[in-house]
């Protein structure tokens, strides 16, 4: 019984607890002073090493106890941080709790949006003016078609100045692997990352660039979508992850 409801606490809330050593890389990424919000506050991972921030968790067996027992969507707006860090909840769209969809504001999003996508959202805008957001998420929102609008937004909005792909790494146990560590910062303009790459946005999707384009890649290849199965499983390989191999070539002998 037990191990059916932790698949189920993370197939509906996306509780996956931050492991200690991602905790101490994301804090090193803090800026700011002041007023400190984490939005899905799991065992208190974070709120341990924050101790005047506000926590939020929306399970009443694992909320810490200086944690609001809450779903950060009915959060008022008017509450603005310096800050706000954390590991957003990744539960597919059919997946989410009735109770939280129906609080969902769909403007950016569609019925594929990841719950995760929602909370960047709405953390953003619980920023303050130069507020920053610090979060670990899957890297896919760069690019995936379910986050065009917001990732438009995003970019209106600020500036990712740090970035940190973790590759294949199995970060957490039965979970997702490709995460992204990032630091938003609202009102920030440079669009320079801290390592000098340019934060760009092109229909859409997010690219950290050594330079600017000089020619799109549809003037040099056809470029068409392949086929989507829908079964990302078939396709991950725990003991390769995502090695490079050397591939065969087809041509006719003559």
């Amino acid at each position: 019984m037990e191990n059916f409801l932790n698949k189920w606490d993370i197939k509906t809330l996306g509780q996956v607890f931050t492991p200690k050593n991602i905790v101490d890389f994301m804090l090193t990424l803090k800026r700011n002073h002041g007023s400190v919000l984490e939005p899905s506050a799991g065992d208190g991972s974070f709120l341990k090493r924050l101790k005047k921030a506000v926590g939020i968790e929306i399970d009443p067996k694992i909320c810490p106890k200086n944690a609001l027992c809450m779903d950060f969507f009915d959060f008022p707006l008017e509450n603005q941080f310096d800050t706000i860090i954390g590991n957003p909840p990744y539960v597919k769209h059919k997946d989410i709790a009735p109770s939280t969809k129906e609080k969902l504001h769909y403007s950016l999003f569609d019925e594929r949006s990841n719950l995760y996508l929602f909370f960047i959202e709405k953390a953003i805008k619980h920023l303050k003016p130069n507020g920053e957001l610090i979060f670990i998420t899957p890297r896919d929102f760069l690019k995936s078609t379910s986050s065009v609008k917001l990732n438009e937004w995003i970019y209106k909005e600020g500036t990712i100045t740090h970035f940190f792909e973790l590759g294949d790494q199995k970060i957490f146990p039965n979970a997702m692997p490709n995460c992204v560590i990032f630091r938003f910062c609202k009102g920030d303009f440079s669009r320079i990352t801290n390592d000098g790459l340019q934060f760009v946005c092109k229909k859409g999707i997010l690219y950290f660039l050594n330079q600017s384009y000089t020619q799109k890649l549809s003037e040099v290849f056809k470029v068409k979508v392949g086929a989507v199965s829908g079964c990302d499983k078939i396709f991950k390989n725990e003991t390769y992850g995502n090695l490079e191999f050397v591939t065969s070539i087809t041509k006719k002998i003559q």
